[in-house]
């Protein structure tokens, strides 16, 4: 695929890695080769590789979360008083680098999760760069072919007794069965 090409050298060198999960394929990258310590401005040097990718996955339909990762130090500046706006701010670069270069808007989401999912201990150096990352989490596709995160309806609310069910009422999609009075009309998932 095109926007794994334009990754190579960054894998290369050990700066990306791939990962199969069960929601679809997650590209973990060093928040080192993107940005400079506690800023959003993706480096000029790495604005081509993602714009690359921006151009592959603009001719796929999945949808792409973008997540912004730190590691367990405070940080406390003017633009981010805390690791909540710098993984925000650093996932919204890449969204809007990747909209600018042909994915969708309506197909792209940043989320950003500060220190709360290290994928090493934030107790060493090494640990705490592994853990600043930014993910792109490309999404598979549901088996009947729907998009399983796609909203369930534009134009419905959900009443606050129902926000609940999607985590009951996915076994019973999920078996196919018929939908209860607690079920009808919620989305199967969350």
């Amino acid at each position: 695929q095109g926007w794994t090409d334009a990754l190579r050298a960054l894998m290369q060198s050990g700066q990306v890695k791939f990962t199969q999960c069960p929601h679809g394929l997650a590209v973990e990258i060093n928040a080192r080769v993107l940005f400079a310590p506690a800023q959003a401005t993706i480096h000029p040097e790495a604005i081509e590789s993602l714009t690359n990718v921006a151009h592959a996955l603009a001719d796929v339909d999945n949808v792409v979360h973008i997540e912004g990762h730190t590691d367990n130090l405070p940080i406390q500046t003017s633009l981010y008083p805390s690791n909540w706006e710098l993984s925000g701010a650093r996932a919204s670069s890449v969204v809007r680098l990747f909209a600018a270069n042909g994915v969708a808007p309506s197909r792209l989401q940043a989320v950003g999760f500060a220190d709360n999912r290290p994928i090493a201990s934030n107790a060493t150096a090494d640990g705490r760069q592994h853990n600043r990352r930014v993910t792109l989490l490309i999404l598979a596709d549901t088996p009947d072919g729907s998009d399983a995160h796609a909203p369930a309806s534009e134009d419905r609310t959900m009443p606050p007794a129902d926000a609940a069910l999607p985590a009951t009422a996915a076994p019973a999609a999920a078996t196919g069965a018929a939908p209860t009075a607690a079920n009808a009309g919620s989305p199967a998932h969350g």
